[in-house]
């Protein structure tokens, strides 16, 4: 995931003539075997928040522009996650000056020109792996936070993501351990369903790994 990682925070997006697009997000071919994703068009439509006591609009538009990075974040701004995670926990019903000021930060971030490049992966050889993990009592109501990721790999280590994760569970837990348990089979959920489309496909049985 490190090389990916390096590739999600460094790259810019190349210009190119012939781009997919499909509801704000641009695919492209860079070479023989490397396509880059981005939505830096899009993100540059998601704009401030301008903080107002007693406003009858402002509960409308924090969401509006939360629901915006979230759908960005989760397509193809792997690196806001957390962001993601801490706006996820505000009420919109009771905002405060705090509360926009951090969803402007995470607009400052979002709208940096950023794109996720994967490499073509070699179908003999493909299978899942997912990887999860937990933080216990980490929120104020002391539940823990759950996190997991779904990648489609190779031989040689080439990746693509297909899912990923970072939530507030709603129930208080007893252990670490718990918690962890509880992360690990709420992704082997999403593996058992999506194993089905690349199973379908390749018209053969495609191995999983956890």
């Amino acid at each position: 995931m490190e090389a990916t990682k390096a590739e999600i925070f460094n790259s810019k997006p190349r210009s190119s003539k012939f781009p997919l697009k499909f509801n704000g997000l641009w695919i492209d071919q860079l070479s023989n075997d490397r396509y880059q994703l981005h939505q830096c068009d899009y993100s540059q439509l998601v704009t401030h928040i301008e903080y107002s006591k007693g406003s009858k609009s402002l509960s409308k538009v924090f969401q509006s522009i939360r629901g915006k990075m979230s759908y960005i974040t989760t397509c193809t701004r792997l690196d806001l996650s957390y962001y993601k995670a801490r706006l996820s926990h505000i009420s919109p019903e009771n905002l405060t000056r705090d509360d926009c000021a951090l969803l402007n930060s995470n607009v400052v971030k979002l709208r940096k020109q950023c794109c996720m490049v994967i490499r073509e992966l070699q179908p003999s050889t493909l299978h899942i792996a997912c990887y999860s993990d937990a933080s216990s009592a980490k929120n104020l109501d002391l539940t823990p936070q759950l996190c997991f990721i779904v990648l489609l790999k190779d031989a040689q280590n080439n990746e693509a993501l297909m899912h990923y994760g970072l939530l507030k569970c709603h129930c208080v837990m007893r252990s670490v351990l718990c918690a962890e348990v509880y992360a690990f089979t709420h992704c082997l959920d999403y593996v058992h369903a999506l194993v089905h489309d690349p199973s379908g496909i390749l018209c053969r049985k495609v191995k999983q790994s956890c």
